[in-house]
């Protein structure tokens, strides 16, 4: 089973909770066939169909998203990161905000390396490491 979701779908399934344009979109669905290529050798998710991890998985990362608003942040850390839920996928909301994400089993931060590199999300910075050994500096 495909957990690639489309861009458009990702639209009309995010938009009501808040609005996104259709980079963020495509971000995001970027992330869902990266996710999609590593599960094959690497559970990275519990879901198991596209539609489970776009109502389940996605929506409520954007329920997060609308919960915040439009707060300006200095730089975001996201402890335990996994497969990038939410802050790899925050992350597209504020491309001008740093996000440290901290993972320490070392497939899911390449993993994670991997999506950000492939979304273009050059503020991402992805630790591998405990979280009570990482130094974060911002």
């Amino acid at each position: 089973m495909s957990l690639r979701v489309s861009a458009q779908e990702i639209r009309e399934a995010l938009t009501p909770i808040h609005p996104l344009d259709d980079e963020v979109a495509g971000r995001l669905a970027v992330w869902t066939e990266t996710l999609d290529t590593w599960s094959r050798a690497q559970r990275l998710v519990g879901w198991r169909t596209a539609d489970q991890l776009l109502h389940k998985g996605l929506c409520d990362v954007w329920t997060g998203r609308a919960t915040v608003g439009d707060l300006a942040f200095g730089s975001v850390v996201d402890i335990g990161s996994g497969s990038g839920l939410p802050g790899l996928l925050l992350a597209t909301a504020w491309p001008d905000v740093p996000f440290h994400l901290v993972e320490a089993r070392r497939k899911r931060a390449a993993f994670m390396r991997e999506a950000a590199r492939a979304m273009g999300l050059a503020q991402v910075r992805v630790h591998h490491g405990r979280s009570d050994v990482i130094r974060i500096r911002t």
